[in-house]
């Protein structure tokens, strides 16, 4: 057993990309073993599928389509290894770095609940939307008065007071956008 901890701000995992790619690759191979095995058991290609294998059958390998197909195949394959290889951005986000022995972590979504709330209390504001990435933090107000200049420097008070309570590593600038509501 080790004396450091694990990580809490895990990467997501890719789950869902990696679910839909079994799923197809299994209904093409379940597809494939029952085309072949209505060959074997018949002698000849079912009807549905017996024009695509006469056309697949006269190709050659230096012909466009096999190419095309062939360089379509290597796309999705890089493709595949990239998403493997590279990590997904964080779920979470190391919070109270300082002040806390150990680490505490935060989802993004939670850090961006908490910003929302804390700029919908300012007055002014009609309703806030708050959309939190690694290095920014984006709030989109509106307000329903003709001159929200006042509005934005407490919402931008506001909002890097609830960013700043919180001090996630590393720590994101916070972005104002002020709309009037009609």
């Amino acid at each position: 057993m080790t004396s450091t901890p694990r990580r809490l701000d895990r990467r997501p995992s890719r789950t869902v990309p990696a679910s839909l790619l079994a799923l197809f690759l299994l209904v093409l191979g379940l597809l494939g073993i029952g085309v072949l095995g209505a060959r074997m058991v018949d002698g000849a290609w079912p009807a549905w599928t017996a024009p695509s294998m006469d056309a697949a059958g006269d190709l050659r390998l230096d012909s466009a389509p096999v190419a095309t197909a062939a360089a379509v195949l290597v796309v999705v394959g890089v493709l595949l290894l990239l998403a493997a290889a590279l990590p997904g951005r964080a779920a979470r986000r190391l919070v109270l770095a300082d002040e806390t022995v150990g680490e505490t972590a935060v989802s993004q979504r939670d850090l961006g609940r908490h910003v929302k709330r804390r700029v919908e209390r300012a007055d002014g504001v009609q309703s806030a939307r708050v959309h939190v990435t690694p290095r920014r933090v984006e709030v989109d107000v509106l307000c329903p008065l003709d001159d929200p200049e006042p509005v934005r420097l407490h919402v931008e008070q506001a909002a890097r007071d609830a960013v700043d309570t919180l001090h996630p590593v590393p720590a994101p600038r916070v972005r104002v956008r002020m709309r009037r509501a009609r």
